[in-house]
């Protein structure tokens, strides 16, 4: 009991100092020396307090990780808003931008936005052409062009699919509405 006792305040102790590395406080150590002893009074009670220790630590450590990945993945956003009319735009400048691999990049983007990096770069052109093809009048062609495709075919082809009518519609119901 005593050695069980030993392990559940060492976990414990550990636990704490790496917490406060990362959130201070998070874990904090034992008020009660007492409880701890009791729990490791019995072979079930010892496994079942370092389980509740180990998972606390593992939720901390995916919150920070979650947390850690926020500024890469807002700057890579930021990026991709800039620079999303430039049609050599990749997953690879993207990742290099922020300092990822591109595979730990792809990984990290769509764990964050739900979307892969192009769906998202696809959204945001598509919101793009959406915004031109309200406001003025220019050809098709140049639309595509500006919003980072050299096909305005294949543009027409996504902007159908992802709006549900083509860019000539869009704009004419825009310019009915």
């Amino acid at each position: 009991m005593l050695y069980r006792y030993y392990l559940l305040m060492n976990l414990l102790v550990t636990a704490s100092q790496l917490a406060d590395e990362v959130q201070p406080g998070s874990i904090p150590p034992p008020e009660d020396p007492q409880a701890v002893l009791g729990q490791a009074a019995t072979l079930e009670g010892a496994r079942a307090y370092a389980e509740t220790v180990l998972e606390r630590m593992t939720r901390l450590c995916y919150r920070h990780q979650n947390v850690r990945y926020s500024a890469e993945i807002s700057r890579a956003k930021e990026f991709i808003c800039e620079n999303y009319a430039d049609s050599a735009i990749s997953r690879h400048r993207v990742a290099e931008e922020v300092g990822f691999s591109p595979n730990h990049f792809s990984t990290v983007f769509s764990q964050e936005t739900g979307q892969t990096f192009v769906e998202y770069l696809t959204a945001v052109r598509i919101e793009a052409a959406k915004h031109l093809l309200t406001k003025g009048n220019s050809r098709m062609s140049d639309i595509a062009f500006d919003v980072g495709y050299q096909d305005s075919h294949y543009f027409s082809y996504l902007f159908k699919k992802h709006v549900g009518v083509s860019p000539r519609e869009y704009r004419s119901r825009s310019e009915e509405g």
